[in-house]
This record gives structure tokens, C-alpha cells and sequence, in this order.
């Protein structure tokens, strides 16, 4: 006996036609379901290759090493960093009230002057007349580079190109002989080194205390700047030019400074001596203060000849 097909038909159709009906039913699981598959079963055909023990180690080795790689490049660099605001805190002079974003711009200041030097600095070289036709020099240091190259070419007998790693100075046997002409002339220029005086300037040298009591630390980071920002200096044998420099420069300060406060010693005494006597009684306390004023003077002039005798080039003071 045959089945009866158009009685499957017609429920199937029933039931299409109800789910159609309803409104909450979602047409993609309608369409799932009329063709009798399910969608999260569609994939669990494929096959996904699983990772190898050995593959998986490797990559988080790879990684391990690679984070450490990176921290240790992170730490080096903040170190620097941390070195580089040292020297700047150690190097230059704190102004007074200075506000953080100030001292910020000083520092970027002083950075910009050094690279700005730097770049400024190329080797000194000179043209003769028959090489060129014209007996130009060029040079670009700084601002007096023309005057300071054409000296330079004058000093060393006219030669036409200068060596790019000239023989350095040796130091000499004696200090004495030594002048600030005669370093110039061996710089290469003409000039008194402002420079040099300026760069001395902002280093916080304690006026108060004798050269040979100064920090040695800081002296040496000193002389190591100096080379970075006046290039001329590395023609020196062990930067003995350098503390020359450095060494005259600050006995002048000094020297400066205590007759400053000299003059203002002896100014507060004579209004002392005045207030004393206008008052009527104070013979013996004037005495006194000039007393104390004389030894006063006469214990800044000995520091001041004591620093003086430490430098070999220095001049003998006398007293007035």
C-alpha cells in the first residue's frame, strides 16, 4: 500500500506556516530549522592544529627575553637622564626663587649653547694664494673665527692646510712661564676666551674657600665640560690649559671679592666711629673698632696673598 505523501506535506506546511506566525522567532534559526541544520555545530568539522609544547615554550622565551630587552633599555635611559640633571644641578648656579619651568628653560638653554658649540667647531683651515687665487681663510667657529683662523695661519708659518689631528701640547715643566696670551695663540685665537670666562662663571665655585680646598669632583667634571663646549681645549696634553684657565679665573674672583667686602668692612667701621662719637663717650669703642677693622683687613689681605702664592703666575699684592 503507497503512503500518503500530501498528508506529510501538509503538516510540515503547518508548521512552517506557524512559526512563520510568530513574530519572536528569528528568521535565521527559522531557516535553520527548515533545513535541518544547527549553525553552532556548522564548524566543529574543521580541525584546528594544536600548538606544540616545544613551539609554546620557545615563543614565551622569545617573549621573557624581549620584555627584559626593553626594561633594561628603559632603565639605562632614566639613569642618563637622572646623570644629565645631576651634572646640570651640580654645574650651573641655582638662581634664587626660581620657578621649575625656569629652571627647565635654563637648562635647555645651557644644552642648545653646548650642541650650538659644538657644531660651530670645525677644524681650522686656510688657503694659500696660488691655490685659490684669493688669500681668503675660512673658518666657522664663532664670532671672531675669521680674525682667530687668519692669526692661526700667521702662527704656524703660513702652511696651507693644517693637519686634522695637530700634535698636542705637552704640559710645561714650569707654571711660571706660563700666560694667557701665550694659551690663546696655542687656541688659535685672538681674543681674550670670554667663553671660557663665561662658561667659569656658572660654575658654583665656593669664592670663600682656597683653591686647593675646592671639591676635586666637581673640578674635574669642570674640565670635562669645558673639553665638550670649547673644543680648542683638547690641543692641551691632559687638559692642563683647562685648570690654567680655570685656576686664574677664580684667584681673580677671589681676589675681587675680598676686596669688595673689605671696602664694606671699613665703610660699616667709619659709621661706627661716627655714631661714637656724635654720642659723646665712645673714644675707646672707636679705638676698638678700628682695631677690629685693621685686623679684620689685614686677615682678608693674608687669605688673598695666601690664594695668590698658590698660583705660580700670580702677582704679589702690597699693601697700601
Amino acid at each position: 500500500m503507497a503512503p500518503k505523501p500530501s498528508a506529510r506535506k501538509g503538516k510540515s506546511a503547518d508548521k512552517v506556516a506557524a512559526n512563520t506566525s510568530n513574530p519572536d522567532i528569528d528568521p535565521d534559526i527559522e531557516s535553520d530549522a527548515v533545513n535541518g541544520t544547527n549553525r553552532n555545530f556548522s564548524g566543529s568539522s574543521k580541525h584546528v592544529p594544536k600548538e606544540s609544547n616545544r613551539k609554546r615554550d620557545q615563543r614565551e622565551h622569545d617573549y621573557e627575553l624581549a620584555t627584559q630587552h626593553a626594561e633594561k633599555k628603559q632603565r639605562a635611559s632614566d639613569r642618563r637622564q637622572e646623570r644629565l640633571a645631576e651634572q646640570d644641578e651640580e654645574m650651573l648656579v641655582q638662581q634664587d626663587e626660581e620657578t621649575e619651568r625656569e629652571a627647565q628653560l635654563r637648562r635647555f638653554a645651557a644644552n642648545q649653547q653646548a650642541r650650538n658649540d659644538k657644531l660651530s667647531a670645525q677644524p681650522v683651515t686656510a688657503r694659500t694664494p696660488g691655490a685659490s687665487g684669493s688669500g681668503s681663510v675660512s673658518n666657522s667657529n664663532s664670532n671672531s673665527a675669521p680674525t682667530a683662523s687668519a692669526s692661526h695661519a700667521q702662527a704656524t708659518g703660513g702652511q696651507g692646510h693644517l693637519a686634522s689631528n695637530p700634535p698636542l701640547i705637552p704640559v710645561p715643566d714650569s707654571m711660571a712661564v706660563v700666560t694667557m696670551s701665550g694659551i690663546r695663540k696655542d687656541m688659535g685665537l685672538v681674543d681674550s676666551p670670554a667663553t671660557i670666562r663665561d662658561f667659569i662663571c656658572l660654575a658654583a665655585l665656593d669664592l670663600g674657600v682656597l683653591w686647593k680646598r675646592q671639591n676635586k669632583t666637581q673640578l674635574g667634571n669642570l674640565y670635562s665640560l669645558s673639553l665638550e663646549r670649547i673644543p680648542e681645549l683638547q690641543r692641551f696634553e691632559n687638559n692642563w690649559a683647562a685648570e690654567y684657565i680655570t685656576h686664574n679665573i677664580f684667584n681673580h674672583r677671589r681676589t675681587y671679592a675680598n676686596k669688595k667686602q673689605n671696602k664694606l668692612i671699613k665703610a660699616s667701621n667709619g659709621a661706627d666711629d661716627e655714631d661714637d662719637n656724635d654720642a659723646g663717650g665712645g673714644g675707646d669703642d672707636g679705638d676698638s673698632h678700628k682695631e677690629e677693622g685693621n685686623g679684620e683687613g689685614l686677615d682678608g689681605s693674608d687669605d688673598k696673598r695666601s690664594d695668590d702664592a698658590e698660583h705660580p703666575n700670580s702677582r704679589p699684592t702690597t699693601p697700601r
